[in-house]
């Protein structure tokens, strides 16, 4: 389902926030003062704790910080570049799971190292649009595969933002034996994609053209039944 910002009752729904810290100005003071409840991930890859991924309990805020956060971060705050597949608000990820803080901080750091030389960074908006796109698919490629698992295992319903738009995932979604329609992409046509996309924003900058597009990008890599 892709919509346009959430309104404050359903964002409430959601019970953690996910983001990229180095992308956006710094709120672990706010945070620390306030008294609520986070997680860095991956300090040891990062070393900083300032320029990690960071998720927060949305229910450790008190009532009059919520309002404000919606008001003025979640509404408000986002990247400014000029591309617009690149736009993305500081509130990248919001999840609903039931998993508790340090559980759900210890799941996300697996998926996010692959192995001892690879980072992935799912989280990333322009990243988990691609799993959002494939989520019709079978997806053949077994290491693709076998991560889908472990992080539908993980949520319940998981929102990003990209381009001014909210896409919501629902982990049913992502159930390779709900679908018989096959795709053969993998990690490193992600990139590929996104400069296609990317390259093609610059020209038109229409939300809806820009998806129309990148479904187009899918089709070479679905496995037609026939064959």
């Amino acid at each position: 389902m892709i919509k346009g910002k959430l309104n404050f009752e359903d964002f409430q729904k959601f019970n953690y926030i996910l983001y990229d810290q180095y992308l956006f100005r710094n709120l672990l003071d706010i945070y620390e003062n306030e008294k609520v409840k986070y997680k860095i991930l991956a300090i040891n890859v990062f070393k900083e704790k300032q320029i990690a991924p960071i998720v927060i309990r949305i229910d450790s805020m008190s009532p009059a910080l919520l309002q404000d956060y919606y008001e003025n971060i979640y509404l408000l705050e986002q990247t400014e570049y000029i591309n617009k597949f690149d736009q993305m608000a500081l509130v990248q990820n919001l999840i609903k799971t039931d998993l508790e803080l340090d559980d759900l901080a210890e799941q996300l750091t697996k998926l996010m190292l692959i192995n001892k030389n690879t980072l992935f960074r799912f989280y990333d908006p322009r990243v988990l649009v691609h799993l959002y796109m494939s989520k019709d698919h079978q997806i053949l490629n077994t290491d693709i595969d076998r991560w889908l698992k472990r992080y539908r295992s993980i949520f319940e319903t998981w929102s990003f933002d990209l381009m001014g738009h909210s896409f919501e995932i629902n982990a049913l979604d992502l159930s390779s034996e709900q679908t018989l329609q096959k795709s053969r992409i993998q990690l490193k046509n992600f990139d590929q994609i996104n400069s296609s996309i990317k390259e093609f924003s610059r020209k038109n900058a229409d939300f809806q053209a820009l998806m129309d597009f990148m479904q187009k990008q899918y089709l070479a890599f679905e496995v037609r039944n026939d064959r």
